[in-house]
């Protein structure tokens, strides 16, 4: 009887203490097995969708220079009140010099935007400013880009007459125009049955008369 009572007591004793380990495993299998081998680390992605935000909330220039950024550029500087136009403009005009005259061939005419439109063909115009595709838009649908057309014939980086066009951007006008240019703005002038645009093409033809202009 005591050699049955003392068998049974080890067995209790080595259950219990089975049990324990058990429970041991289990209460630490949770901190092994389900424990996020990434949770310790830094978060990498966040940094830069903060940032991708906050560029998206404050646009600029993109670092990437094409006529498609540069004409996106000039439509995302349209489309914010309070924009620096004069800075976004002049700085896309400086890189579509090269490429003024193409521009004005294939861009300017696609964009559908009436004042990206003008924008556009003040920044590329300027640089070819008695061309035939300046001289055109001077008819075109749009007063806004007809007005442009005009400031792009005049334009004159010293001229002491300054002409508002946009936000904080006004151009200086007191060009002298080729013969084929002046002839289309005193045509048009005639036709014009704008205000605006009629205004912008007299102060045009005044400057470009007038000596202290230039």
């Amino acid at each position: 009887m005591k050699i049955a009572a003392l068998a049974l007591l080890l067995s209790a004793a080595l259950l219990a203490t089975g049990g324990l380990a058990l429970l041991g495993t289990r209460e630490r299998t949770p901190e092994v097995w389900t424990e996020d081998p990434q949770a310790s680390e830094p978060e990498t992605a966040a940094p830069d969708a903060v940032k991708t935000a906050r560029e998206s909330a404050e646009p600029g220039l993109r670092p990437y220079r094409t006529t498609a950024t540069l004409t996106e550029d000039l439509r995302d500087v349209v489309a914010l009140p309070n924009a620096d136009v004069d800075t976004v403009w002049r700085t896309v005009s400086a890189a579509l010099k090269p490429r003024a005259v193409w521009t004005l061939e294939r861009i300017v005419p696609q964009e559908a935007t009436p004042r990206v439109r003008a924008l556009l063909l003040l920044a590329a115009g300027v640089h070819a400013p008695d061309t035939p595709e300046v001289i055109a838009a001077l008819r075109d649908r749009e007063p806004v880009v007809r007005g442009a057309a005009a400031l792009t014939i005049g334009f004159h980086p010293r001229g002491a007459t300054r002409v508002p066009v946009t936000g904080n951007l006004a151009l200086r006008i007191g060009r002298k125009p080729a013969k084929a240019a002046e002839t289309a703005l005193r045509a048009q002038l005639a036709a014009e049955t704008d205000a605006g645009v009629k205004t912008t093409i007299e102060l045009v033809l005044r400057a470009a008369d007038s000596p202290s202009e230039r």
